[in-house]
């Protein structure tokens, strides 16, 4: 039996599916720049952010490590100097709070230096 206009050799499931695939694909060539390489350069670009926010918690942990050692390091010093001479340190709220985490990244040295 040939096959006509009316009839296909997909099931109805698969010509949904390859509706649904058409329709996506043609919504990110939209969005994207109207052709494959935008939409792989898009692609790659929200890789490349997901890399980088993906262990935010795991950076915000050693950052709060340094910050806690920085404190420890900072009172031993106070502990040993004159009175008065620890003021304004780690933890004094210079700054911000220590319960201020935004602040306290911004006085965390990066760590490539120590």
């Amino acid at each position: 039996m040939p096959v006509s206009a009316r009839t296909s050799c997909f099931e109805p499931e698969q010509i949904a599916q390859l509706q649904t695939r058409m329709n996506l694909w043609l919504e990110l060539k939209r969005s994207c720049g109207g052709n494959v390489g935008a939409v792989l350069a898009e692609r790659d670009e929200i890789r490349r952010r997901l890399e980088v926010q993906g262990d935010l918690e795991g950076a915000l942990t050693r950052l709060d490590r340094q910050i806690a050692d920085a404190g420890t390091t900072a009172r031993r010093q106070a502990e040993g100097a004159p009175s008065g001479a620890g003021a304004g340190g780690p933890g004094t709220g210079k700054g911000g709070s220590p319960g201020n985490r935004s602040a306290r990244i911004q006085e965390t040295p990066t760590s490539g230096s120590a």
